[in-house]
């Protein structure tokens, strides 16, 4: 009977340390488990800032492709003719007949002095060319406020000559630009003489 009661409290003793060490493989289980899922967690949480990121970033670029569309569709353009005549040394020569016009608010500049008055900063393309009868040698200017940044040189002959210049310029708001006569020389009018302005970036 003894070792019967033996028996039994060994086998007690036995099953209560198999029912620990089942309960600390389920704790263990349990605590794998959870953490098992917090990681998932915390990868489902990184994936998720990491769309987050590339959808900004996607934003981003979309929203800098519409703001170039924009200033792309908001570039100037200017062209305009010249009234021709005969214009003494020093002379602005007067283009003001406005041909073409896009992206500028104020034209008085351009129709009363010949001059292109900057609205929007960038980069511009800037071209005139002048025909003109005058049999001397002679030149003209490009200018940018007071000072100018390209030339235009003329050769004698007995007819008309055109000569031809074109620049690229970064303009700031309120800069002015325009054509300025060397010598006196005849200029024709109308589509034999045009100044071109033309926003590039």
């Amino acid at each position: 009977m003894l070792n019967k009661l033996k028996e039994n409290d060994n086998l007690t003793i036995q099953m209560q340390a198999e029912i620990q060490n089942t309960n600390n493989l389920l704790n263990q289980s349990v605590i794998n488990l959870n953490l098992a899922n917090k990681h998932q967690i915390m990868r489902g949480d990184l994936t998720l800032k990491e769309m987050q990121n590339k959808w900004q970033v996607m934003n981003s670029s979309i929203d800098s492709i519409i703001q170039q569309m924009a200033q792309m569709s908001n570039r100037v353009v200017l062209t305009v003719r010249s009234n021709g005549g005969t214009f003494p040394s020093g002379a602005i020569l007067p283009f003001k007949q406005v041909h073409t016009s896009k992206g500028i608010k104020d034209l008085i500049s351009v129709k009363n002095e010949g001059k292109f008055k900057c609205e929007k900063s960038g980069f511009y393309l800037i071209s005139a060319y002048v025909s003109t009868t005058t049999s001397s040698s002679g030149y003209y200017y490009i200018y940018k406020n007071n000072a100018y940044i390209a030339i235009g040189y003329r050769h004698q002959q007995s007819y008309g000559l055109t000569s031809t210049v074109i620049v690229t310029e970064q303009l700031q708001v309120n800069d002015t630009v325009y054509v300025k006569n060397g010598p006196e020389m005849y200029v024709y009018d109308g589509t034999q003489s045009v100044f071109s302005i033309i926003q590039i970036e």
